[in-house]
């Protein structure tokens, strides 16, 4: 009620704000700026790879082109896929280390695959200007995911040496900080021995 008048919503007043409730959690803090890149570079030239590969003409004497055709494809719809999770609320309700494992599995996949029919292609085609234009952007596209496979890895790697280094720099602090006290109160104890002596003197 507003100054005496009732007050009814409106039926649509709710419907406004959550049009857009399945963008409430996009974000793209969840990766760091070199791997946003990387994503992104992922995304495109494996779609360039892709219509590059379209534009060949078809024949049947070319199965490394379906191939390779198969290989860009899933590379450029999995990378949508990766992103997603990454930038969506998928990403809290999955947990970080699932996401990751998942990153990882998928860019190690798809960077031997696609680097795999990037070769088949090579030796199958007709080198024409298109095939060279859609193996050269095979093999980036592979090199990318080969990349982002192996930063995880030494991502992980370092993560877990620090993990196994903390205790040790914790005992370290510990045995300092011991081995201080001990000293003040040496220290502290010489202090009232001297005062005693002067007192009795």
């Amino acid at each position: 009620m507003e100054n005496g008048v009732p007050f009814f919503e409106q039926p649509g007043a709710i419907t406004e704000p959550n049009k857009w409730r399945f963008l409430k959690g996009c974000t793209l803090k969840n990766l760091s700026n070199w791997r946003l890149s990387l994503k992104f570079a992922q995304l495109m030239v494996s779609f360039l790879a892709f219509m590059a590969e379209e534009a060949v003409k078809r024949t049947d004497s070319c199965p490394g082109l379906y191939i390779f055709e198969f290989a860009s494809c899933s590379a450029f719809i999995l990378s949508i896929l990766i992103l997603v999770l990454y930038c969506t609320a998928v990403y809290q309700k999955a947990g970080e280390e699932r996401v990751t494992c998942v990153d990882f599995f998928v860019a190690a996949i798809v960077g031997f695959l696609f680097f795999l029919a990037s070769i088949i292609f090579t030796v199958t085609a007709e080198k024409q200007l298109i095939e060279n234009t859609a193996i050269t952007f095979g093999f980036c596209a592979s090199t990318l995911f080969i990349v982002d496979a192996a930063q995880i890895i030494m991502k992980r790697i370092v993560e877990e040496k620090l993990l196994e280094s903390i205790p040790t720099l914790r005992l370290n602090r510990r045995d300092r900080r011991d081995r201080r006290d001990r000293r003040d109160r040496h220290d502290r104890e010489q202090l009232g021995m001297r005062m005693l002596n002067n007192h009795r003197v």
